[in-house]
C-alpha cells in the first residue's frame, strides 16, 4: 500500500518499499476522472456564458470582437451558412423545416371596398407549414376619379414585424380589376403569423375587402416547401488548435443533431442534455447541449453541420453556440 498521498486529491505516492495495490490505483483513476469531469463542466459553464453574453450583443448588433475559439450564429444574415439542403428556410426567427408546406392563404372577397388611402390590411394568417410568400392578388376599383396608373405601396409583415417593403405602380380602370403584387421570396415556418398592408395616397383608388368582413381582400400567393428531414451546413472555418467540443442549440419542436465536418469525414457530437429554456425573445423553447471530445482533427478548418429533424411536425432553430477547447 502507499505510504503517502498527494495534498490536493490524495492521489496515492508509493515509497520504494510500498506494495503496490490494484485497488489503489483504481481509487485514483476515479478521483482523476471525477476531477477532469468537474473541470470539463466548469469550463463548458463559463462557455456557455460567453457565448450567451456574444449571441445577445450579436442580437443587438453590437460588434462581438475576435472569437476564434466560439462559433455562433442566430441566422440573422447567410454569413455562416454555406449550403442548405432542400426544404430548410432561413426566416425572420431562424432556421425551419416543416414536414407539410404551406399553400396559398384565400382571403376571399366582398361586394364592400375600401379606400387605399386608408391603408388596409388584410387579417393576420398563421402558418400551418413551411413556404415562401412570393405574391399576393387582389381587386381594385375606383370611385370618382378616371382610369390611368396609380402607385401602390405594400408593406408586409411576419411576425408582426416589417419583413419587405415595396411599391409598385398599377393601371386601375373603373370596374374591378384583379391585380398582383409580386413580393420577393419570403420565408414562413409553421406557427409564423403574416399580414399585408396596403396604401396609395389617391384617394379614388379603392380595394375590396375580404370574407371576414373588414381586412383586405385576396390571395397571398405561397410556395409550399416542406422535408421529411435536412440540414444546414457552415464554411470551412480557420479555428485554433482543439481536443474538446461543447455546443449549444436553442430550438423548438422535432429534434436537433450536430456534428464537425473535414473534407468527407464526419464526426457526430454526443447529445448531452436537453433542458427547457426560452429565446432571445423570451419565447418557450428546448436546448439541447452537445459534446465532441477526440475523433475529429484537433488542427486545422472544421465545418459544422447542423441536422434537422420535423419529427413529422416543423422544427426552428433559433440560435447555436460551439466552443473548442
Amino acid at each position: 500500500m502507499a505510504s503517502n498521498y498527494t495534498t490536493n486529491y490524495g492521489l496515492c505516492q508509493w515509497e520504494a518499499t510500498d506494495n503496490f495495490v490494484r485497488t489503489e490505483f483504481n481509487q485514483d483513476n476515479a478521483r482523476i476522472d471525477a476531477a477532469l469531469g468537474r473541470v470539463e463542466d466548469l469550463a463548458a459553464s463559463a462557455g456557455r456564458n460567453v457565448a450567451e453574453l456574444l449571441l445577445q450583443q450579436y442580437y443587438e448588433e453590437k460588434e462581438t470582437g475576435w472569437k476564434q475559439a466560439l462559433v455562433f450564429d442566430g441566422f440573422q444574415d447567410q454569413q455562416l451558412i454555406a449550403s442548405m439542403t432542400a426544404g430548410v428556410l432561413r426566416g425572420s426567427q431562424g432556421v425551419s423545416l416543416s414536414a407539410a408546406g404551406q399553400g396559398n392563404v384565400e382571403l376571399g372577397c366582398t361586394a364592400t371596398n375600401n379606400s387605399l388611402a386608408n391603408r388596409p390590411r388584410t387579417k393576420t394568417c398563421t402558418a400551418v407549414g413551411g413556404g415562401n410568400i412570393t405574391g399576393f392578388r387582389f381587386y381594385t376599383t375606383l370611385v370618382g376619379i378616371p382610369a390611368g396608373n396609380f402607385v401602390v405601396t405594400w408593406t408586409l409583415f411576419v411576425n408582426g414585424a416589417q419583413a419587405r417593403q415595396g411599391s409598385v405602380s398599377l393601371y386601375m380602370p373603373l370596374a374591378k380589376t384583379e391585380q398582383t403584387l409580386t413580393i420577393p421570396a419570403t420565408a414562413l415556418a409553421k406557427g409564423d403569423t403574416f399580414y399585408l398592408q396596403l396604401h396609395a395616397t389617391t384617394g379614388g383608388c379603392f380595394s375590396y375587402t375580404g370574407d371576414d368582413g373588414g381586412g383586405q381582400c385576396g390571395t397571398f400567393l405561397i410556395t409550399p416547401v416542406s422535408a421529411a428531414s435536412g440540414s444546414l451546413t457552415t464554411p470551412a472555418l480557420a479555428l485554433p488548435d482543439r481536443g474538446l467540443l461543447r455546443a449549444w442549440v436553442r430550438y423548438r419542436g422535432g429534434s436537433v443533431g450536430l456534428s464537425a465536418l473535414s473534407g468527407e469525414n464526419v464526426w457526430p457530437l454526443t447529445l448531452i442534455e436537453t433542458r427547457s429554456t426560452v429565446n432571445a425573445q423570451g419565447e418557450a423553447c428546448s436546448e439541447a447541449a452537445f459534446r465532441g471530445a477526440g475523433g475529429f482533427p484537433e488542427t486545422g478548418d472544421l465545418a459544422f453541420r447542423l441536422d434537422l429533424d420535423p419529427e413529422g411536425d416543423a422544427v426552428t432553430v433559433f440560435d447555436y453556440g460551439i466552443i473548442l477547447a
